[in-house]
C-alpha cells in the first residue's frame, strides 16, 4: 500500500500532465479559431457543442467516470475555447484597465461564462437573431 506522500506525488504528476494536454487543446483550439474566421463559419455551433458533450459524457462512462462531472469539465472547456475564438477573431485589442471612460461603439468584454443575463435593448427582435447567430439560445421565465 502506497503511503499518502506517494500518492499526491502521483496526483501531482498527474495533475501536470492535465495542464500540459490543456495547454495542446488551446493551441489546437486557435488553429480551429483561424479556420473559423477565414471561412465565415460561427464561433459557438450548437449541434458541435451538442456532441462533444454526448461523446464525452459516453467516454466518461466507460472510464468509470461520472458523466455529470465529466460534462460540467468539458462545458468549462467549451466555455474557454468560445472565449479564446471570440478574442482571436478581435479586430482591434481588448481594452485596457486604463481604457475603461472612454467612449466606445463595440462590445468591448466578451464572457463566455454567463448562466443569464438582463440587458436593455432599442430592437429585441435585432438582438435575438445576433445572439442567436453566435449560439446562445432564449429561455422562458416565469418572471411574467
Amino acid at each position: 500500500m502506497a503511503d499518502l506522500s506517494d500518492l499526491r506525488t502521483r496526483i501531482d504528476a498527474i495533475d501536470k500532465a492535465i495542464v500540459e494536454l490543456l495547454a495542446d487543446r488551446m493551441n489546437v483550439c486557435r488553429e480551429v479559431a483561424e479556420i473559423k474566421e477565414t471561412t465565415g463559419a460561427t464561433v459557438i455551433q450548437p449541434q458541435r457543442v451538442r456532441d462533444v458533450l454526448a461523446s464525452r459524457r459516453q467516454w466518461a462512462i466507460d472510464c468509470g467516470v461520472d458523466a455529470d462531472f465529466a460534462e460540467q469539465l468539458f462545458r468549462i472547456l467549451l466555455s474557454e475555447t468560445h472565449r479564446i475564438e471570440v478574442a482571436e477573431s478581435r479586430q482591434e485589442p481588448a481594452p485596457t484597465k486604463e481604457a475603461g471612460n472612454t467612449t466606445r461603439s463595440e462590445l468591448d468584454t466578451v464572457a463566455c461564462r454567463i448562466d443569464h443575463v438582463v440587458v436593455a435593448v432599442a430592437d429585441l427582435p435585432a438582438a435575438t437573431k445576433f445572439f442567436s447567430g453566435m449560439g446562445f439560445t432564449t429561455t422562458a421565465t416565469d418572471d411574467s
